[in-house]
């Protein structure tokens, strides 16, 4: 509800429209959207019953709906992936290679 009426401030404030700049599936059911709305772009998690604000850009991260821009799309999803607190499994090694000893 407050992603809602944000959008509804937001467009009415400025009259521009909201418009999708581009879309990934990243599931049969849900997929990753960045929004433009106004002078911001919203990176929304949008599945069945539900959209998430996973990261919000002041000013254009990402300029038309251009082949050429999918890889940076998947980029600002990466490091908004890699930025999230919970993207490092808990009790994994640094270094997959690396071996662990106990010593007694």
């Amino acid at each position: 509800a407050w992603y809602v009426r944000r959008l509804q401030l937001t467009t009415g404030a400025t009259g521009q429209s909201m418009r999708v700049v581009s879309a990934l599936s990243v599931g049969t059911r849900e997929k990753v959207v960045l929004v433009q709305v106004g002078e911001e772009q919203l990176l929304l998690g949008v599945a069945p019953g539900r959209v998430n604000l996973l990261r919000q850009f002041d000013g254009v991260a990402i300029e038309s709906k251009d082949a050429s821009l999918r890889s940076s799309f998947a980029k600002i999803l990466q490091d908004t992936k890699l930025s999230s607190p919970s993207s490092k499994p808990a009790n994994r090694p640094e270094n997959p290679d690396s071996k662990s000893t106990v010593s007694e």
